[in-house]
């Protein structure tokens, strides 16, 4: 699944070096509308697996039905204290979800010292519902009171088959009543074997208490794990979940590519109305696949997230932050039954004595507790390590392929196999382990394209030495640049360096600058350190290449390369997204955007091209899989679409745009035969290119190695500023002054969100960015570039 909603301001991603790096830890400040931060207890965890027994009348003996692991918490209020409702695990079996759950009950008079009873209080038994619940398990709780004293549980029923989301009543919290599964009288039992978990209740803080509330004379709710859905009640038992116009359940949120919530939005704790909105915690996955994941967090990491949802339409999502307010950083949440990249899983959030106390699960094995005090307002959790980069780079590829990018690879010798192309020259500085490896070429090259004419200050690579031990560096190295690519006699010689095996980063320095399109760098194999002998391959781990613009490449009316991709879905690999799509090469059959035939359900694919500017667009082109020899197929349908204005990319899935404003301009058939597919049409004004091909259009694998987008500027384009905004700096300092009240957004040029200012009227400076260079603030009118 490749899903990605980024920002579309990524305007001239790559403007900054890799060279000085400096691991630093920012801020993470939080808007107005969210709660947080959340500051973790000094002791912690406070629940931990135990030995405790009780008498299994399912198994009819005696166990240990918390000696695994104890996780996944639910907590509120009753008579002064906070009770904890937390998932328990036995010993009987090995891996996640195949031992037997059950829920345990422990109280506090201060949420972190906790006082346990001796037998779960929710599980498996000889019951109506041992079908549903055996022998998998009670799962995940959240529970929330209403204003007379009836507690509501919403659990995962897991019998190992398909889990679903049952209810529980209670007036103590200690004897429950189980009323089935919450979706199962839903528009004639049509959702009673729907897999759906993770309900969030909406409940309001009234004197103090929060108790479960009503919008519009129902109850309602948020849901799910894939993305997040709603549903409404009458009687807290009985749910009827929502659907769009199409009768299907209907997405209110979705994973977002690029970001930590890019493989999941399981919802969290019961949301709460605010005064800004209906506020919804919900855990987010990274995704472990490189096109897709955040790459500041580690691929399969949970972390949490908080998406405001309008009050007057609950099924409008109106704001979320674009890194998670918490994430794990203690050992308790790194390490444990689940490992990967680490678990803080929020599902307990309740009001106590001023302060709100936020239940989690470390690691799917232990309890924690964290706490926000309104009236001591912290920062969230720091956002993951990242470099400080300082100087001119233009050689780093944008995270999740949205962004812009200067430079491609034109053409290279060879590689090993497909993952260690030369692609990853441009793609360390995301992930470190990528490289490019050959193993066929004597005297291995590759050659960079520019999309436009540079002026070169520096080239480095870095060799293999210190990522592969035995491994030996290349001992020599020729650098050449040239302004065509094509002309043998073109192609000058800038640097030669010998004596370079015991150099494991390798630098050129220009004093004066070259000005070139291409650079070609070729490399000698070196001889390996653990026995001697001669390398059998060349691997290198990344390439950084300074520079500034010097002119533009004359390209006549062809007005889509180099520009931006916003968002896509989707691609199998991260060197396979469709930025390849504008880079003006058509010679690299490696460069390409490369996509399966979807399954029925995922219905689409598709990219959205922003053009940075308005044009009158009348013509495109499309390189299909057969117009550079590719043996994938060739697209036989496609549709595309123009708007001036950004589309809501919460709006669009993997299966459908339910923005407004789309002007499709070409809907095309029957032209599989066609390598290079031509429309014409006549000119239309817009911004925004979306290319859309349906699953009939798509016969299997298949490659687009380019799209050309043809048109003249429009007399209304972007300027450099609006009558009712401004944007400008002086020194270190971003000041934007505007006539009325905008949202502010600004992004480094790897499109990550630094900081965010909500309902800004008036004159605003912006201090504390992290280092000098160039942000894109973006407002609700204006995107503008801004350099300090």
């Amino acid at each position: 699944m490749k899903k990605q909603t980024f920002t579309f301001c990524l305007l001239l991603c790559g403007i900054f070096t890799l060279s000085a790096q400096v691991a630093l830890n920012r801020t993470n400040k939080l808007p107005e509308w969210a709660f947080g931060g959340f500051v973790r207890a000094e002791t912690n965890p406070v629940i931990t697996p135990l030995p405790t027994e009780f008498y299994c009348p399912m198994r009819k003996t005696m166990l240990k039905w918390e000696e695994s692991d104890t996780f996944n918490p639910a907590a509120v209020v009753k008579d002064g204290k906070i009770v904890v409702l937390y998932r328990a695990e036995d010993n009987s079996a090995q891996g996640i979800g195949r031992r037997t759950s059950r829920i345990g009950y422990a109280e506090s008079t201060d949420g972190i010292t906790m006082t346990r009873r001796n037998a779960p209080v929710l599980y498996p038994g000889e019951d109506d519902f041992k079908s549903l619940e055996w022998e998998g398990g009670c799962e995940d709780p959240r529970v929330a009171v209403t204003e007379d004293g009836l507690y509501v549980m919403f659990y995962t029923a897991w019998n190992r088959s398909v889990a679903r989301l049952a209810v529980a009543t209670s007036t103590d919290l200690i004897h429950w009543n189980k009323h089935g599964l919450a979706f199962e009288q839903a528009y004639n039992g049509r959702f009673n074997t729907l897999g759906c978990k993770s309900a969030s209740i909406v409940t309001k803080l009234e004197n103090d208490r929060l108790v479960i509330a009503q919008l519009n004379g129902q109850y309602w709710m948020y849901w799910g794990e894939d993305a997040v859905y709603a549903a409404t009640s009458d009687d807290l038992i009985h749910w009827n979940p929502v659907l769009d116009n199409n009768n299907e359940l209907k997405k209110l949120a979705v994973p977002r590519a690029g970001y930590f919530d890019s493989r999941l939005t399981e919802c969290g704790p019961p949301a709460i109305l605010t005064e800004n909105g209906i506020l919804l915690l919900y855990n987010g996955k990274n995704d472990s696949n490189d096109s897709s994941r955040d790459p500041n967090y580690t691929p399969g990491a949970y972390a949490a997230g908080q998406m405001l949802f309008d009050l007057e339409n609950p099924q409008r999502l109106i704001q979320r932050l674009d890194v998670p307010f918490f994430r794990p950083m203690a050992d308790f949440e790194r390490s444990g039954q689940y490992n990967d990249g680490g678990t803080v899983f929020i599902e307990g959030l309740t009001y106590y004595n001023g302060r709100w106390f936020l239940y989690y699960g470390c690691a799917d094995s232990k309890v924690g507790v964290a706490i926000f005090d309104p009236q001591q307002p912290a920062d969230g959790d720091p956002v993951f390590d990242i470099p400080e980069e300082t100087g001119n780079g233009i050689a780093p590829w944008p995270f999740a392929g949205l962004g812009n990018h200067p430079v491609s690879i034109h053409s290279f010798s060879s590689q090993t196999k497909g993952s260690e192309g030369a692609f990853n020259l441009l793609y360390h500085h995301i992930d470190r382990n990528k490289k490019w490896c050959d193993d066929k070429t004597t005297k291995p090259w590759v050659v960079f394209e520019l999309t436009d004419y540079y002026n070169i200050e520096k080239f480095v690579f870095r060799d293999v030495a210190p990522y592969e031990e035995g491994n030996g560096n290349v001992p020599e190295y020729w650098l050449y640049t040239s302004v065509t690519g094509t002309a043998t006699g073109d192609w000058k010689e800038i640097a030669h360096k010998t004596n370079q095996a015991s150099v494991d980063v390798k630098e050129v320095v220009f004093v004066v600058p070259e000005e070139a399109r291409y650079l070609k760098l070729v490399v000698s194999r070196g001889t390996r350190t653990d026995n001697n002998n001669p390398e059998n391959a060349v691997r290198i781990y990344g390439c950084d290449i300074y520079g500034s613009f010097s002119s533009k490449i004359d390209r006549g009316d062809l007005i889509s390369a180099g520009k931006t991709v916003v968002d896509y879905f989707s691609a199998p690999f991260y060197y396979e997204a469709p930025l390849h799509l504008l880079d003006g090469n058509k010679t690299n059959n490696s460069a390409k955007w490369t996509f399966q035939r979807p399954d029925v359900i995922d219905s689409l694919r598709w990219v959205i091209v922003d053009l940075e500017d308005n044009y009158n667009i009348s013509q495109f082109k499309i390189y299909d899989s057969h117009s550079i020899g590719s043996n994938t197929n060739n697209i036989s349908r496609y549709n595309i679409y123009l708007r001036s204005s950004a589309p809501d990319f919460n709006l669009i899935s993997s299966n459908e745009d339910r923005n407004e404003g789309w002007n499709q301009v070409v809907s095309a058939a029957g032209r599989k035969s066609e390598d290079i597919k031509t429309d014409a049409i006549t000119p239309v004004e817009g911004r925004f290119v979306k290319l859309e091909i349906p699953r009939s259009g798509i016969s299997g694998t298949t490659n687009l190695y380019e799209f050309e987008i043809f048109g003249t500027k429009a007399t209304n384009g972007i300027s450099a500023n609006n009558p009712l905004m401004k944007i400008y700096a002086q020194n270190s300092t971003l000041f934007v002054e505007s006539a009325e009240a905008s949202a502010i957004r600004i992004y480094d040029v790897s499109g990550r969100q630094l900081r965010t200012l909500t309902g800004k009227s008036g004159l605003t400076a912006i201090n504390g960015l992290p280092a000098k260079g160039l942000y894109i603030v973006r407002t609700d009118r204006l995107t503008s570039k801004i350099t300090l």
